[in-house]
């Protein structure tokens, strides 16, 4: 798989650059003000980006650190958790924590349990 093949519209979120190459945009993100959105520097620059860019609905996938800057930023609106209970892995990194997350619904499919949470104190 390669993202800058330019098939589809792809936006890459960068600190050196602003280039426009057809379906390939790169955006230069800047640090911004928390006091803005409640939202810590990093993510406010992408949800700023991404306000700009007039794209309101974003699905986040991505590890313990990445989701984590999300959960502590308060930058999320909803969470689906999936976990597998008959899963074992031994040494890996936990998921992060859902402070201010609200359960909504639970849903088994396939072996795996799917949880809804909404975020109680949403600021974006």
């Amino acid at each position: 798989m390669n993202i800058f093949n330019t098939e589809a519209k792809t936006i890459v979120l960068n600190k050196i650059k602003n280039q426009d190459s057809g379906n390939l945009k790169f955006v230069r993100t800047d640090e911004a003000n928390k006091e803005n959105t409640g939202c810590d520097g990093d993510i406010f620059s992408i949800v700023k980006v991404l306000y700009d860019l007039q794209i309101t609905s974003v699905i986040v996938e991505g590890g313990s650190q990445l989701i984590g800057s999300f959960i502590e930023a308060g930058c999320w609106d909803e969470a689906r958790v999936i976990t597998n209970p008959h899963l074992l892995a031994f040494g890996g990194t936990a998921a992060p924590l859902l402070k201010s997350g609200l359960l909504t619904d639970t849903m088994n499919t396939s072996g795996d349990i799917i949880q809804y949470f909404i975020n109680q104190e949403t600021k974006v």
